[in-house]
């Protein structure tokens, strides 16, 4: 749990900062590989299929760089809360 945020907030904070991100051949095999090691995570699962679903929009030129990155940024909190909040339940159920 603690890697699965670690990974968001480090590896993953450019998000999309251009269409040649997404097709860039080396952060798609580590957004891949990621995504195998996670395959247990459903949180994980969607964050890369937002990841994956946005850079198609902005490839298709139906949304800017800018808001792919705005959009990405505010699920990728989103699910950093959600598992914050997991973790949080666990270590003390009345807080």
């Amino acid at each position: 749990m603690k890697t699965f945020v670690l990974i968001i907030s480090l590896a993953f904070a450019q998000s999309i900062q251009a269409a040649a991100y997404c097709d860039d051949p080396a952060v798609i095999a580590d957004w891949d590989n990621t995504a195998k090691k996670y395959s247990h995570s459903d949180n994980w699962q969607q964050l890369h299929a937002v990841w994956l679903g946005l850079c198609q929009k902005v490839r298709d030129g139906s949304i800017s760089q800018g808001q792919a990155a705005s959009i990405f940024e505010e699920e990728r909190a989103r699910i950093k809360l959600a598992e914050w909040r997991k973790v949080r339940v666990r270590v003390d159920p009345f807080g």
